[in-house]
């Protein structure tokens, strides 16, 4: 999280990452999930990992995108 001039971007990013990974949406190589950076915990006051409490609208949003380009 080094970033300055794109600090909130690089945050948002990094934890969308994780949330993905976690939910197991794509596939990033990676063999377990990247936890997600305590900077960035503590930047959007989460005691733990959001991806639970937003499973559902994230799978929803998810699995109906690719319906968007056919």
């Amino acid at each position: 999280m080094k970033s300055e001039e794109f600090s909130t971007e690089t945050a948002i990013l990094h934890l969308a990452d994780c949330i993905a990974d976690e939910l197991g949406l794509g596939n990033s190589g990676e063999f377990v999930p990247n936890p997600i950076h305590p900077k960035v915990m503590k930047r959007f006051k989460y005691l733990e990992s959001p991806a639970k409490a937003m499973e559902t609208e994230i799978r929803d949003e998810f699995f109906s995108a690719p319906a968007t380009f056919v």
